[in-house]
């Protein structure tokens, strides 16, 4: 939060932060404030983090250094699609940071998850980042699976709104107001 409300004057402590935590995702977290700062200590620490030993530390690194434009970290971000570790949902995430960095192949990659996954949580997440890509084949997706009743219309909602698209704004107020409609749901519209 610091790095992003640019609070020039948390450097020491976030500098202190990143010299002694012990925890590796303290150290990350740090060193993406001191980047997000302008403290070239910041990405520093975040080159060194992409050599740890601990998976999961490399790889929250390279998602922030790739939001950077850093090369290595993209490199690194490809390989790791492959990885026996990766969710369904990182792999979206993944192929969405190779496609916004114009990986073609990613893009196709998304859109193939799209049409190919059995989870429709995926399926959505899916064709939101490719409607955010322009892709307009998947957002008459999203327009279609937001006017239909049932267990996605609000989640394609939801995905519509974050692309800037109000049109579940009524669904959203009617499924808070219904007592008994399920909490995640309720949770989501709010």
């Amino acid at each position: 939060a610091l790095g992003q409300l640019n609070a020039i004057g948390a450097g020491p402590a976030l500098v202190k932060l990143v010299e002694e935590t012990l925890d590796p995702f303290t150290f990350v977290a740090a060193a993406a404030a001191l980047d997000r700062l302008g403290n070239p200590l910041g990405l520093k620490r975040l080159r060194e983090a992409m050599q740890a030993k601990d998976t999961a530390v490399r790889l929250k690194a390279a998602l922030l250094l790739d939001g950077r434009g850093d090369a290595d970290a993209r490199r690194f971000l490809s390989r790791y699609l492959s990885s026996p570790e990766t969710t369904a949902e990182l792999k979206v995430t993944l192929l969405d940071r190779l496609a916004v960095a114009g990986d073609a192949s990613a893009r196709a990659r998304l859109s193939e998850v799209r049409t190919s996954t059995s989870r429709p949580e995926i399926e959505i997440a899916a064709t939101e980042k490719l409607v955010r890509l322009g892709d307009e084949p998947a957002r008459a997706a999203l327009e279609q699976a937001a006017a239909q009743a049932g267990p996605e219309q609000l989640l394609a909602a939801r995905a519509l709104l974050s692309s800037g698209d109000p049109r579940g704004c009524d669904l959203f107020r009617a499924t808070v107001a219904d007592s008994s409609a399920p909490l995640p749901g309720r949770l989501l519209a709010v």
